[in-house]
Protein backbone atom coordinates (compact mmCIF):
# COMPACT_ATOMS: atom_id res chain seq x y z
CA UNK A 1 0.00 0.00 0.00
CA UNK A 2 1.61 2.98 -1.08
CA UNK A 3 0.08 5.23 1.56
CA UNK A 4 1.25 3.49 4.23
CA UNK A 5 5.00 2.86 2.96
CA UNK A 6 4.57 6.99 2.54
CA UNK A 7 3.70 7.15 6.68
CA UNK A 8 5.88 4.44 7.54
CA UNK A 9 8.80 6.56 5.85
CA UNK A 10 8.05 9.72 7.85
CA UNK A 11 7.15 8.26 10.89
CA UNK A 12 10.39 6.66 11.06
CA UNK A 13 11.98 9.35 10.15
CA UNK A 14 11.11 11.80 12.67
CA UNK A 15 10.84 8.66 15.62
CA UNK A 16 14.81 7.73 14.47
CA UNK A 17 16.02 11.82 14.74
CA UNK A 18 14.20 12.44 18.33
CA UNK A 19 15.27 8.91 19.79
CA UNK A 20 18.43 7.96 18.05
CA UNK A 21 19.82 5.21 20.00
CA UNK A 22 16.88 4.46 22.41
CA UNK A 23 14.71 3.73 19.22
CA UNK A 24 14.81 -0.39 18.78
CA UNK A 25 12.09 -0.92 16.14
CA UNK A 26 8.81 0.63 14.68
CA UNK A 27 6.01 -2.04 13.20
CA UNK A 28 2.87 -1.62 11.32
CA UNK A 29 -0.28 -3.39 12.64
CA UNK A 30 -3.87 -4.04 12.05
CA UNK A 31 -5.62 -2.85 8.85
CA UNK A 32 -2.93 -1.13 7.37
CA UNK A 33 -0.83 -4.59 7.51
CA UNK A 34 -3.91 -6.56 5.74
CA UNK A 35 -5.54 -4.11 3.49
CA UNK A 36 -8.64 -4.24 5.40
CA UNK A 37 -8.83 -0.61 5.80
CA UNK A 38 -11.59 1.65 5.07
CA UNK A 39 -10.69 4.93 3.20
CA UNK A 40 -11.38 8.37 5.31
CA UNK A 41 -12.44 5.70 8.45
CA UNK A 42 -8.91 4.00 9.72
CA UNK A 43 -6.46 4.79 11.60
CA UNK A 44 -3.13 3.62 10.90
CA UNK A 45 -1.75 1.60 13.75
CA UNK A 46 2.05 2.12 15.01
CA UNK A 47 3.60 0.38 17.54
CA UNK A 48 6.72 1.83 19.10
CA UNK A 49 9.82 -0.37 20.75
CA UNK A 50 12.22 1.93 22.90
CA UNK A 51 14.33 1.86 25.77
CA UNK A 52 12.45 4.27 28.64
CA UNK A 53 9.32 6.07 28.02
CA UNK A 54 8.57 8.57 25.51
CA UNK A 55 8.96 11.71 27.20
CA UNK A 56 6.90 15.12 27.01
CA UNK A 57 10.34 16.32 25.33
CA UNK A 58 10.13 13.84 23.32
CA UNK A 59 6.55 13.56 22.10
CA UNK A 60 7.19 17.18 21.22
CA UNK A 61 10.30 16.79 19.10
CA UNK A 62 8.67 13.80 17.32
CA UNK A 63 5.60 16.14 16.62
CA UNK A 64 8.32 19.00 15.51
CA UNK A 65 10.12 16.44 13.30
CA UNK A 66 7.12 15.01 11.92
CA UNK A 67 5.25 18.10 10.90
CA UNK A 68 2.09 18.04 8.78
CA UNK A 69 1.74 14.88 6.95
CA UNK A 70 -0.85 13.48 4.51
CA UNK A 71 -2.41 10.65 6.11
CA UNK A 72 -5.35 9.92 3.10
CA UNK A 73 -6.74 7.27 3.24
CA UNK A 74 -5.84 6.98 6.68
CA UNK A 75 -7.65 9.42 9.07
CA UNK A 76 -4.92 9.92 11.83
CA UNK A 77 -1.49 7.45 13.36
CA UNK A 78 -2.49 5.51 16.56
CA UNK A 79 0.86 4.94 18.23
CA UNK A 80 1.63 2.29 21.20
CA UNK A 81 4.83 2.45 22.83
CA UNK A 82 6.32 -0.43 24.27
CA UNK A 83 9.70 -0.10 26.87
CA UNK A 84 11.84 -3.12 25.90
CA UNK A 85 13.51 -2.99 29.40
CA UNK A 86 10.30 -3.92 31.06
CA UNK A 87 8.99 -7.29 31.18
CA UNK A 88 7.22 -8.42 27.51
CA UNK A 89 3.52 -8.07 27.65
CA UNK A 90 1.79 -10.38 24.99
CA UNK A 91 0.19 -7.61 22.95
CA UNK A 92 0.93 -8.50 19.19
CA UNK A 93 -0.94 -11.00 17.09
CA UNK A 94 1.09 -13.13 14.90
CA UNK A 95 0.76 -12.43 11.05
CA UNK A 96 -0.73 -8.96 12.15
CA UNK A 97 2.64 -6.91 12.01
CA UNK A 98 4.82 -5.36 9.76
CA UNK A 99 8.59 -4.47 10.81
CA UNK A 100 9.73 -1.50 8.82
CA UNK A 101 12.73 -0.21 10.87
CA UNK A 102 14.81 -1.94 13.30
CA UNK A 103 14.00 -5.48 14.66
CA UNK A 104 11.84 -6.41 18.41
CA UNK A 105 14.13 -8.35 20.63
CA UNK A 106 12.82 -11.81 21.69
CA UNK A 107 9.76 -11.24 19.17
CA UNK A 108 8.14 -14.51 20.66
CA UNK A 109 7.48 -13.12 24.29
CA UNK A 110 5.47 -10.96 22.64
CA UNK A 111 3.22 -12.26 20.86
CA UNK A 112 -0.14 -13.64 21.63
CA UNK A 113 -1.01 -17.37 21.57
CA UNK A 114 -4.85 -19.05 21.38
CA UNK A 115 -4.58 -19.13 25.22
CA UNK A 116 -3.62 -15.43 25.64
CA UNK A 117 -6.15 -14.61 23.27
CA UNK A 118 -9.06 -16.69 25.09
CA UNK A 119 -8.26 -14.64 27.92
CA UNK A 120 -8.37 -11.21 26.34
CA UNK A 121 -11.87 -12.30 24.87
CA UNK A 122 -13.17 -13.15 28.33
CA UNK A 123 -11.91 -10.10 29.91
CA UNK A 124 -13.21 -8.14 27.06
CA UNK A 125 -16.74 -9.53 27.52
CA UNK A 126 -17.05 -8.81 31.31
CA UNK A 127 -16.12 -5.28 30.61
CA UNK A 128 -18.36 -4.80 27.92
CA UNK A 129 -21.48 -3.95 29.97
CA UNK A 130 -19.86 -1.16 31.36
CA UNK A 131 -18.09 0.12 28.28
CA UNK A 132 -21.72 0.28 26.19
CA UNK A 133 -23.49 1.78 29.15
CA UNK A 134 -20.41 4.78 28.71
CA UNK A 135 -20.90 4.73 24.93
CA UNK A 136 -24.72 5.59 25.09
CA UNK A 137 -24.30 8.28 27.66
CA UNK A 138 -21.82 9.87 25.14
CA UNK A 139 -24.34 9.46 22.00
CA UNK A 140 -27.01 10.42 23.34
CA UNK A 141 -25.08 14.07 23.93
CA UNK A 142 -22.81 14.05 20.96
CA UNK A 143 -23.24 17.66 19.68
CA UNK A 144 -21.78 18.06 16.23
CA UNK A 145 -20.69 16.40 13.47
CA UNK A 146 -16.83 16.33 14.80
CA UNK A 147 -17.93 14.63 17.85
CA UNK A 148 -20.42 12.09 16.02
CA UNK A 149 -17.80 10.90 13.83
CA UNK A 150 -15.04 10.04 16.41
CA UNK A 151 -17.75 8.01 18.79
CA UNK A 152 -18.67 6.02 15.37
CA UNK A 153 -15.13 5.81 15.03
CA UNK A 154 -14.83 4.30 18.47
CA UNK A 155 -17.88 2.29 18.51
CA UNK A 156 -16.20 0.56 15.78
CA UNK A 157 -13.07 -0.38 16.99
CA UNK A 158 -15.10 -1.64 20.03
CA UNK A 159 -17.23 -3.49 18.16
CA UNK A 160 -14.84 -5.31 16.37
CA UNK A 161 -13.52 -6.11 19.67
CA UNK A 162 -16.54 -7.67 20.70
CA UNK A 163 -17.27 -9.90 17.58
CA UNK A 164 -13.99 -11.51 17.74
CA UNK A 165 -14.95 -12.62 21.59
CA UNK A 166 -18.18 -13.75 20.72
CA UNK A 167 -16.76 -15.61 18.07
CA UNK A 168 -13.99 -17.28 20.37
CA UNK A 169 -16.59 -17.76 22.90
CA UNK A 170 -19.14 -19.55 20.32
CA UNK A 171 -15.63 -22.35 19.87
CA UNK A 172 -13.80 -20.75 16.70
CA UNK A 173 -10.19 -20.28 16.63
CA UNK A 174 -8.84 -17.18 18.26
CA UNK A 175 -6.06 -16.90 15.89
CA UNK A 176 -7.87 -17.47 12.90
CA UNK A 177 -10.62 -14.71 14.14
CA UNK A 178 -8.32 -12.13 15.17
CA UNK A 179 -6.71 -12.32 11.61
CA UNK A 180 -10.10 -12.19 10.12
CA UNK A 181 -10.95 -8.67 7.94
CA UNK A 182 -14.04 -6.75 8.90
CA UNK A 183 -15.99 -8.34 5.97
CA UNK A 184 -14.78 -11.98 7.51
CA UNK A 185 -15.96 -11.04 10.62
CA UNK A 186 -19.35 -10.06 9.54
CA UNK A 187 -19.70 -12.95 7.59
CA UNK A 188 -18.58 -15.25 10.52
CA UNK A 189 -21.30 -13.70 12.99
CA UNK A 190 -24.15 -13.76 10.22
CA UNK A 191 -23.28 -17.76 10.28
CA UNK A 192 -24.92 -17.69 13.93
CA UNK A 193 -27.39 -14.34 13.50
CA UNK A 194 -27.94 -14.25 9.97
CA UNK A 195 -29.61 -10.31 10.80
CA UNK A 196 -26.65 -9.18 12.66
CA UNK A 197 -24.66 -10.43 9.91
CA UNK A 198 -26.15 -8.40 7.48
CA UNK A 199 -26.33 -5.13 9.28
CA UNK A 200 -22.60 -5.23 10.17
CA UNK A 201 -22.22 -5.83 6.48
CA UNK A 202 -24.38 -2.86 5.89
CA UNK A 203 -22.42 -0.66 8.33
CA UNK A 204 -19.14 -1.38 6.30
CA UNK A 205 -20.42 -0.67 2.94
CA UNK A 206 -21.47 2.83 4.44
CA UNK A 207 -18.76 3.81 6.25
CA UNK A 208 -17.57 6.74 6.61
CA UNK A 209 -21.09 7.77 6.97
CA UNK A 210 -21.49 10.88 5.07
CA UNK A 211 -21.28 14.31 7.16
CA UNK A 212 -24.94 15.17 7.66
CA UNK A 213 -27.08 14.71 10.93
CA UNK A 214 -29.07 12.21 10.15
CA UNK A 215 -26.56 9.39 8.06
CA UNK A 216 -24.56 9.86 11.81
CA UNK A 217 -27.33 9.47 13.57
CA UNK A 218 -28.21 5.90 11.48
CA UNK A 219 -25.04 5.17 11.76
CA UNK A 220 -24.78 5.45 15.75
CA UNK A 221 -27.86 3.82 16.83
CA UNK A 222 -27.47 0.83 14.20
CA UNK A 223 -23.35 0.03 15.98
CA UNK A 224 -25.04 0.56 19.52
CA UNK A 225 -28.21 -1.89 18.20
CA UNK A 226 -25.61 -4.46 17.56
CA UNK A 227 -23.76 -4.28 21.04
CA UNK A 228 -27.61 -4.35 22.61
CA UNK A 229 -27.55 -7.71 21.08
CA UNK A 230 -24.58 -8.49 22.87
CA UNK A 231 -24.95 -7.28 26.04
CA UNK A 232 -27.45 -8.78 27.46
CA UNK A 233 -25.93 -12.56 26.54
CA UNK A 234 -23.19 -11.49 28.58
CA UNK A 235 -24.82 -10.90 31.76
CA UNK A 236 -26.80 -14.06 31.53
CA UNK A 237 -23.17 -15.87 31.14
CA UNK A 238 -21.57 -14.15 34.00
CA UNK A 239 -24.13 -14.61 36.37
CA UNK A 240 -24.98 -17.79 35.31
Amino acid sequence: MPAAIQIERAVGQAFRETLKDRLVALAAYGSSVDDSSIPGFSDFDLAVFLHGVLSVSDAAAVQRNLGDLDLRPFVYVQAKFVDVDENPQRTIVPGNLRVFWGAIPNLTDYLHDDRSLRNSSQLWLRALPDLVAEDKAAWSVAAGSARRQRLIRLLMTRLKQTVRAMLVERGESPSVVWLATWSELATRWGKYEPEAGEVLAALLAGLPPPRNRDAELDCGEAILRLFERVVPRVGATSTG
